[in-house]
């Protein structure tokens, strides 16, 4: 008789139920971000990898935009940056609310597995078209 778990191998990648149970926030180095690299039967998607988990995370939207924010725009970039992922219990999919994975909107301190405040860039001063002769 064949089992579960080897007629479903595990994906490899992140799920909800991953960190569900967690305590805390699990806190990852990126090692490396791969763009439309298929998934899963004809899927495509972004997907990152890391250095300290063996697991990948499947970006999304959210997720994406997340990191980009801590970590700058161009996913070139991304690669030693730290993140922290967590169970957001509250994720809007279609009609339902269900478990998902989120990125804290901090950067981890490597050190300390502790988030510290990001740091935003300081404001353009307002444009002054004034010409002082």
């Amino acid at each position: 008789m064949a089992s579960i778990s080897e007629r479903y191998k595990q994906s490899g990648y992140f799920k909800a139920d991953d960190l569900r149970d967690s305590v805390s926030d699990l806190v990852l180095q990126i090692a490396a971000v791969e763009l439309d690299v298929e998934i899963s039967n004809g899927k495509y998607g972004d997907v990152v990898s890391f250095h300290n988990d063996g697991r990948k995370l499947v970006l999304n939207q959210t997720t994406a935009r997340q990191i980009a924010a801590l970590l700058g725009d161009d996913t070139d970039q991304w690669p030693n940056g730290w993140i922290a992922l967590f169970c957001d219990e509250t994720v809007k999919f279609g009609d339902e609310i269900r478990p998902g994975v989120r990125v804290r909107p901090t950067v981890p301190h490597a050190a300390s597995n502790g988030p510290v405040p990001v740091k935003k860039p300081p404001e353009k001063p307002a444009f002054d078209d004034d010409i002082p002769f």
